[in-house]
């Protein structure tokens, strides 16, 4: 083998070396970035549930279009609670109206809907606006509030 095709080899082994060490770079890079929206998404369905975290899978799904699918991502990894499990919370209802409900004892969407929305008007600072505010997030979960 003569000192060109010896250099050439050489330069062909580096390069391949490099791209190892940059490719392994990216992979870290993508990992990382990967561990930290894990994290963000975790945080989001401990504190504010199921619906919430959809609701913002979609909004990126949405705004970055990057090919990644969130939404489907969320329903495989995530656990959208069942029967009396399902939280207020996850309505996505404004604080206030949370609160409201929260200081009449009502925690969950069953309880939510066991009530008609005579009941509900008569929660004190529960006016026509919260109530309908209610009513569009209990839509969204395909359920409603009993008849009168």
């Amino acid at each position: 083998m003569n000192h060109m095709q010896e250099a050439y080899e050489a330069l062909i082994h580096n390069l391949k070396e490099e791209i190892k060490d940059v490719a392994a770079e990216a992979e870290q890079e993508q990992a990382n970035y990967m561990d930290s929206e894990q994290i963000l998404m975790d945080f989001i369905y401990k504190h504010h549930g199921y619906r919430a975290l959809l609701e913002v899978a979609k909004a990126i799904d949405v705004k970055l279009g990057k090919g990644i699918n969130y939404e489907d991502y969320v329903e495989c990894t995530y656990e959208e609670p069942k029967g009396n499990a399902v939280s207020i919370d996850d309505l996505c209802l404004p604080g206030r109206e949370v609160n409201i409900l929260r200081a009449e004892n009502i925690t969950t969407v069953d309880q939510l809907c066991s009530m008609t929305d005579a009941q509900l008007l008569l929660i004190p600072s529960l006016g026509r606006k919260s109530l309908n505010i209610i009513k569009e997030e209990l839509l969204k979960l395909g359920r409603e509030l009993a008849k009168d």
